[in-house]
């Protein structure tokens, strides 16, 4: 009985000692320097540089849009929240004509903290009580508006 007291406990320090080991996980994709330093602005495409290193994390949206790639490194500890230990982001900007115009590279020492907008547009009247609401148009008719004139 002792024996099997014995063996439940050492297997569950093991499994509690098991989750306090840090794992570390990547996410996204940022190319390697070579592939980096074969890119260059003046000749290179966004066809290009799509095919030389892979599509972009993601784009900006605007016509002359910039390529931007990145990764980040992040080291779990059991239960808490992930921190992140590296950070690599590429960006390649392309004029108007879709060719490469500038590469720049940033790491996690060059980030700060930038403050996320909702872009949200807040409507004329949205924040009017209800009853304003229905009730702010009587009144501000006119009758050529009915009748058409």
């Amino acid at each position: 009985m002792m024996k099997h007291l014995a063996k439940v406990v050492v297997v569950c320090s093991a499994v509690a000692l098991s989750a306090c080991v840090p794992m570390n996980r990547n996410h996204g994709y940022v190319p390697f320097q070579e592939e980096i330093a074969a890119l260059v602005p003046g000749v290179d495409t966004k066809s290009s540089v799509l095919e030389a290193i892979g599509s972009p994390t993601t784009t900006d949206g605007t016509q002359a849009e910039s390529f931007y790639y990145v990764q980040r490194k992040l080291k779990y500890y059991g239960i808490s929240a992930p921190r992140e230990t590296e950070r690599s982001i590429l960006v390649l900007q392309f004029d108007r004509n879709d060719v490469l115009s500038n590469v720049q590279q940033y790491s996690k020492q060059d980030g700060r903290i930038v403050a996320l907008n909702s872009d949200y547009t807040e409507l004329a009247g949205e924040n009017m009580p209800l009853l304003r609401r229905l009730f702010g148009s009587i009144g501000g008719m006119d009758a050529s508006r009915l009748i058409g004139q």
